[in-house]
């Protein structure tokens, strides 16, 4: 294997080899992988040895599994011996270099803020992106990528220290889509698309299957949630809707959920808001009347419009409308004499869709797309809106009579704001609610889990093999088939995690989910959601409010705790809290008994047995049945030959307090490990774990030899058993590599190695390394005459 470092530009030297057997110059890969996850990490981490300085420099490149990785960030050096060094690498993929950029918006748009469609905010990534590497970036088009030639217009918002990795995260999210990055001709193209591709090979455990372990993980992407609480925004729905936000059709704020038909399943509460979901209308402009007014001959209903009296019936062109049925419905009420009181003392005669005087509108494309401007004037029998000049921070005014560059124009397209849209609007946003309600509680209303794989590099060379010799077999949003009876698996899952070893291209981790991670940049988006949710309701940018509320919390503390900050025993009474105590049924206090029995119990496990080699790590999952809290602790012990890494805690999906015991094997054995019940050390149960030895390494030759300068000496190398049959070669001393070749000996993976004294009455070594097992060496020594 070769693996070259280039330098960029008319450096010099222009690249060095990071596998060199060079006299004076070895240079060896200890341990290396490639990582990648779905629109997230893409790295190739190395340990590299060498006996002298090598010269990595930033930009430095380079090109394995078909594509480019480069080094960001200096190489961490420790010297370990005079002509020994390590070098602790990484080489960062293609979209590490949208991080490295920042992205900034256009001149002329309104602060953080863009109004655009999807291939308006790609443009301006490669844009930014091409600022920093001239010519090198550009959007993705068929047959390369598959960049939408249209969309939805939206306005998005992206923080002042944004970089084009993270906007372009974002407008991935807020479009339902994901991106790739692809390289043609020197030229990254950034494809926006979802894969579906499919692997159609199925992994199972056994060896014809190809998997060493399946690992089942409760993903962390969505909670679980079997009756969700939905509401919308609460923009556009005025003074007299059922709830201050949208709540699904026919349902108020106390009954706005969907809830589980799965049987068995408990009862645990959560609440989404959709906050992009909302009664909305886009209107168009059709005509013109000087710099501030402007026609839309669509406009369904007049903004002016008041609530009439009970008794009057009106045609909407489509229907006849009775408007105290409607503020019945709006509210979630029936018709009772209290209600029509309310209606006629204080809803008849006000006005039906304006909150105040603020009415808005918002423009969607066009020369003032992204601005909100008050409307001071509308007409109904012409059609007519006018709005009111905006001045900026700068003096700069919207619309401008005197530019061009900032009026608005037939064909722009807007919607309106702050207003109480009519009832079909309102409607249609529910249903809108109801559909994204639903996809998202499909989601959550049973657990979501992750499959960790653990493929057999045997496995993966002959599949590489029937794909004639292909280096990459899967990529990062691919699907791969699993199936195992007992985790109730037969389908295809998606790729989200990729891990490869760069030693031995066979040795491949992969984790499969439904569901792709959320991003960091989400949770911000999400955190920064929730502050905006909390500062609307207690109204915090309002500053006499904010006084109140500080001046409040010092008066609560001050009647609490004293000069030490120490609860003041005075000001507030202290009780001890009360003894407790627990016999063979019940626990109680001083005063009350509480009649919790305790009841009969056994230990479950997902395993009676295992077998592992010296050195390996055996997992069990175990769990007390029934899960009766303060019955449900375990101990565990192990016999000699074992020892205990960890033991966590977690909760499945029945809420069950699972104890996962992970143990590794010190020295082959049949031993044990031992679970007890905390609370009844005569509740047991024991899970045989056979150790096995690891492998050897055999060679043909004498542990020392005397070997003739400048004479190639040969000798043969093979693990036995030969179930994992990869080595590799460890040179040190006055001793250079000529050749080592592998080769089938009637089913035995062998190795011929060639070697040949640098110098004589020196002396060197061979260190023979098993890739499974790194623990399993052989040394060879060589004494060069």
């Amino acid at each position: 294997m070769t693996l070259t470092v280039y330098h960029p530009g008319t450096a010099v030297p222009p690249s060095f080899e990071l596998f060199d057997n060079t006299a004076g110059s070895q240079v060896t890969i200890i341990k290396g992988e490639q990582r990648m996850s779905l629109m997230q990490e893409d790295v190739v981490t190395m340990e590299v040895e060498s006996v002298k300085m090598l010269p990595f420099q930033l930009g430095d490149y380079i090109e394995i599994f078909e594509k480019r990785y480069k080094i960001n960030k200096f190489p961490e050096c420790r010297k370990t011996a005079n002509k020994r060094f390590r070098y602790t690498v990484i080489f960062e993929g293609l979209q590490y270099d949208l991080i490295n950029t920042s992205f900034q918006l256009g001149k002329d748009t309104m602060l953080d803020s863009l109004t655009a469609d999807i291939n308006t905010f790609l443009s301006l990534i490669i844009s930014n992106l091409n600022r920093v590497y001239p010519s090198l970036w550009a959007a993705g088009s068929n047959p390369i990528g598959s960049m939408p030639i249209s969309s939805a217009v939206k306005n998005l918002t992206f923080g002042n220290e944004s970089n084009c990795l993270e906007a372009l995260q974002k407008v991935c999210e807020e479009y339902n889509q994901e991106f790739d990055i692809t390289t043609v001709s020197g030229v990254n193209y950034i494809n926006i698309r979802k894969r579906e591709v499919y692997f159609t090979s199925p992994f199972s455990i056994g060896k014809s299957g190809g998997l060493y372990s399946i690992k089942r993980t409760l993903s962390d992407t969505y909670p679980f949630i079997t009756r969700l609480f939905v509401f919308g925004s609460n923009e556009n729905l005025g003074n007299c809707y059922r709830h201050r936000r949208l709540c699904l059709p026919s349902k108020n704020k106390d009954n706005s959920y969907l809830e589980t038909s799965i049987l068995g399943q408990p009862v645990i509460e959560g609440t989404k808001i959709f906050e992009d979901i909302k009664p909305e209308r886009e209107g168009t402009i059709t005509g013109i009347d000087g710099a501030f007014s402007f026609y839309d001959s669509s406009m369904d209903f007049d903004l002016n419009a008041t609530w009439l009296k009970r008794y009057v019936i009106w045609w909407n062109g489509t229907q006849f409308i009775h408007d105290y049925d409607v503020w019945l419905t709006r509210r979630g009420l029936s018709d009772t004499a209290e209600n029509q009181t309310i209606y006629d003392n204080s809803v008849y005669g006000n006005t039906k869709y304006l909150i105040g005087n603020n009415a808005k509108v918002h423009f969607q494309t066009g020369q003032l797309a992204g601005y909100d401007l008050e409307i001071i004037d509308y007409d109904h029998s012409t059609k007519k809106f006018t709005i009111k000049q905006f001045a900026d921070e700068n003096d700069s005014v919207f619309p401008d009579p005197d530019n061009e560059a900032f009026q608005f124009d037939i064909g722009d397209k807007y919607i309106l704001l702050d207003i109480a849209l009519p009832e079909t609007y309102i409607t249609a946003a529910e249903i809108a609610l109801q559909t994204k309600a639903a996809e998202y509680f499909a989601i959550t209303e049973k657990p979501l889990f992750q499959y960790e794989i653990d493929i057999s590099p045997l496995k993966i060379k002959l599949l590489r093999e029937a794909a004639g010799g292909a280096i990459n077999l899967f990529t990062i949003g691919d699907y791969a088939k699993i199936v195992d009876a007992d985790f109730a698996v037969n389908d295809y899952y998606r790729i989200i995690e990729y891990v490869r070893n760069i030693i031995n291209i066979n040795d491949i981790k992969i984790v499969l989910s439904d569901q792709k991670k959320i991003n960091l940049w989400e949770e911000i988006v999400e955190a920064q959601k929730e502050s905006n949710r909390v500062i609307e309701v207690n109204k915090l940018n309002m500053m006499n409010k904010t006084v109140q509320n500080f001046k409040t919390t010092l008066d609560v503390y001050s009647n609490v705790f004293n000069s030490l900050k120490l609860i003041d025993g005075v000001k507030i009474e202290v009780k001890p809290q009360a003894e407790a105590s627990i016999n063979n049924e019940l626990y109680y206090d001083n005063t009350n008994t509480v009649k919790i029995y305790k009841v009969p119990v056994t230990i479950q496990t997902d395993k009676e047995s295992d077998e592992i080699m010296v050195g390996e790590q055996s997992v069990v999952n175990a769990y007390i049945s029934p899960n009766v809290a303060k019955q449900n602790e375990i101990d565990v012990s192990v016999t000699a030959n074992l020892s205990i890494l960890s033991i966590t805690e977690s909760y499945d999906s029945s809420l069950n307090l699972v104890f996962t015991i992970t143990v590794q094997g010190d020295a082959e054995g049949n031993e044990e490990i031992t679970l007890t019940s905390a609370t009844d050390s005569s509740i047991t149960k024991n899970i045989a774990i056979k150790v096995n030895p690891l492998p050897t390494i055999l060679i043909d030759c004498p542990d020392v030899n005397d070997i003739n300068v400048n004479d190639p000496f040969d000798f043969i190398a093979y693990l036995d058993p030969n179930d994992y049959p990869y080595i590799y070669t460890i040179i040190e001393g006055e001793i250079t590599l000529n050749e080592l070749t592998e080769f089938d000996d009637g089913g035995v993976i062998k190795y011929d190695i060639q070697v040949e004294g640098d110098n004589p009455q020196t002396s060197g070594t061979v260190t023979l390394k098993s890739v499974e097992y790194p623990a399993v060496q052989k040394i060879i020594k060589f004494n060069i005459i």
